[in-house]
């Protein structure tokens, strides 16, 4: 049995309530796994926009996020796609391609959820 999660979170700001609690997921599973992923992707990369009202919610669990060691990322495509190229917060947040971050975790014995 593996002890990797990759967790996709898709709520996008229509359902912010969803993603945070997938975030809080996140942090509880960090403390019983060995390893664990975020990507957000598809409308869940909205919620990375610095400009959204409900961001400080989302760069503090971030924040918590990195201090656990857990990995973040969000689709570079869907960053460009939603216009935030240049308001990502890198130090928090890395655009990396997700067909790629996804086929390497499935490869390396990652259970995969969503959020």
């Amino acid at each position: 049995m593996t002890d990797k999660l990759l967790v996709v979170v898709l709520a996008g700001r229509n359902d912010v309530d969803r993603a945070r609690q997938g975030l809080v997921f996140t942090k509880n599973s960090k403390r019983l796994l060995s390893e664990v992923h975020v990507l957000f992707f598809g409308p869940g990369v909205q919620l990375l926009d610095p400009s959204e009202k409900t961001y400080s919610d989302m760069e503090a669990l971030l924040v918590d996020l990195g201090r656990l060691n857990v990995g973040v990322s969000a689709c570079v495509s869907n960053v460009h796609k939603y216009g935030l190229d240049e308001r990502l917060d890198r130090k928090l947040v890395i655009a990396e391609e997700a067909a790629f971050l996804i086929s390497d975790h499935v490869k390396k014995g990652y259970q995969t959820i969503s959020f």
